[in-house]
């Protein structure tokens, strides 16, 4: 028995489900023009892929300068995931890109400082390293605090042409940096089994506050980079020797 031909309900139904299929295949073919990146401390970003003609040119500029940006950095995967959220990037000189990246590093450094002082309201749950420890790294990330702010001040002080700011900022900006390592050696023991039993519940936000300074470090044409934690430290050596880079008031 053939089967009845469909009704004008019938129709209406299945022009509504092919319609939607076919945005929903442009959506998913639209979603692999970018990719998600994660940082070191969690935080996820869309990434713009410069596609050969159908990406727009501004995605494409953006895409490009984040590229450029994050060249030198030893932490790729957090510079991106920074730079990627950073409006008008593409626009943007060079100390704008630090000071943003600087800014980021302060919000980073408070929600550090938070954490720390969260555990130390637990103090007699803890080993007397570890107190002390803690306490050492608060009093750490407040004069980190102040290190970001100078160095936030610099960049956008008026009466210095851009390569005196970003000149001006590289010794406080290493002691910064330097701080959260400071922070993080104040819980080893003797030995390895012995290190303090909070140092892995915080030392995934101090690292990515480390690796944002890091990378704002070597962003600068005159930065060089840093291959290794032990070159951007014996940087920090030299420049606290010899002077260099001392901000200007």
């Amino acid at each position: 028995m053939p089967m009845p031909p469909p009704t004008p309900r019938i129709k209406h139904r299945l022009l509504l489900l092919a319609t939607s299929l076919s945005l929903l295949l442009l959506s998913f073919l639209s979603a692999q023009k970018s990719f998600t990146v994660a940082d070191d401390d969690g935080h996820r970003a869309r990434v713009l892929l410069a596609d050969d003609g159908d990406s727009s040119d501004a995605d494409a500029e953006h895409a490009a300068a984040v590229d450029r940006h994050c060249a030198g950095t030893l932490h790729r995967d957090v510079c991106v995931s920074t730079l990627a959220t950073i409006p008008n990037l593409a626009q943007k000189p060079l100390r704008d890109v630090i000071s943003d990246v600087v800014g980021r590093a302060a919000s980073a450094v408070r929600a550090s400082s938070a954490n720390c002082t969260s555990y130390l309201r637990r103090s007699r749950q803890l080993r007397m390293r570890d107190r002390l420890a803690l306490s050492d790294c608060v009093e750490l990330f407040g004069h980190t605090l102040d290190q970001l702010g100078t160095a936030a001040a610099e960049l956008s002080a008026g009466n210095h042409t851009a390569e005196e700011s970003i000149a001006g900022v590289q010794t406080v900006l290493s002691a910064a940096m330097t701080n959260q390592y400071t922070c993080l050696d104040g819980f080893a023991g003797p030995s390895a089994s012995e290190d303090g039993r909070v140092r892995p519940y915080i030392q995934g936000r101090i690292y990515h506050v480390a690796h944002l300074v890091s990378n704002s470090l070597a962003m600068p044409p005159t930065g060089g980079g840093c291959s290794s934690r032990a070159a951007c430290l014996r940087r920090t050596w030299w420049w606290r020797r010899t002077g260099a880079g001392t901000t200007r008031r």
